[in-house]
């Protein structure tokens, strides 16, 4: 009897672990699935993330790219702009120099129609005589200058070399009220644009220099070459 209980017993036991490694067994199945279904998460989230990254890298370089556009079309806009506001500048200073030049001719175009009005009405005995007496101490004062070059001057004005009485008289007469430059050391539109006041007494540029304008030490401008 009591080998037969002692087998009993271990026939239970037998059962009973058998039972347990079964268990067991199908828990460590179980887990084996769990973690097979991880592992599957894992790797899904794996490429979910590794898209993730790739959209993120494509759209970090398109916003880079969209902003080296950007900052391109901001410094062609800024240059663009920068031209516009230099021409507009320079086309102002073309205007407002143009009108300075129209006012300067005005002022002298009054007093050369008076001098040679003058000049041409002899019955006006005092009026005559005292243009002509201006013109004759204007032409030596103009010649002993140093600063009227004949040649020069109809090498520049073409028409000059059909004036009566030679380009020096010329000048004196008119050209100094048209602001033409008597020699390449003297610029009469500069010397007036430097000088309002000479323009505001109908003075021509180089009569006024040789009679006050040299002793008074008023700058003199070179011919700018074209």
């Amino acid at each position: 009897k009591d080998t037969q209980a002692k087998a009993d017993a271990l026939r239970d036991e037998l059962i009973a672990r058998t039972a347990e490694k079964e268990a067991l067994s199908e828990e460590i199945d179980a887990l084996r699935t769990a973690q097979d279904e991880r592992l599957e998460d894992l790797a899904a989230l794996g490429k979910e993330l590794e898209s993730q990254g790739k959209r993120l890298v494509h759209e970090r370089e398109r916003r880079q790219n969209e902003t080296a556009a950007l900052g391109n079309l901001l410094g062609q806009t800024r240059q663009q702009i920068s031209e516009a506001q230099a021409a507009v500048k320079q086309k102002s200073d073309e205007l407002h120099h143009e009108h300075q030049k129209r006012h300067i001719l005005e002022a002298l175009a009054i007093t050369k129609g008076e001098i040679n009005a003058a000049l041409m009405a002899p019955f006006f005995i005092r009026r005559h005589q005292r243009a002509h007496n201006k013109l004759k101490e204007d032409l030596r004062l103009i010649s002993a200058s140093g600063l009227f070059e004949a040649d020069w001057y109809v090498q520049c004005y073409p028409d000059v070399a059909q004036a009566k009485g030679g380009p020096l008289r010329h000048f004196v007469r008119y050209g100094a009220y048209e602001l033409r430059n008597p020699g390449p050391e003297f610029d009469s539109l500069r010397y007036h644009l430097a000088n309002p006041d000479v323009t505001a007494h109908g003075m021509a540029a180089l009569m006024h220099y040789v009679r006050s304008g040299k002793s008074e030490g008023r700058q003199v401008f070179r011919v700018e070459q074209p």
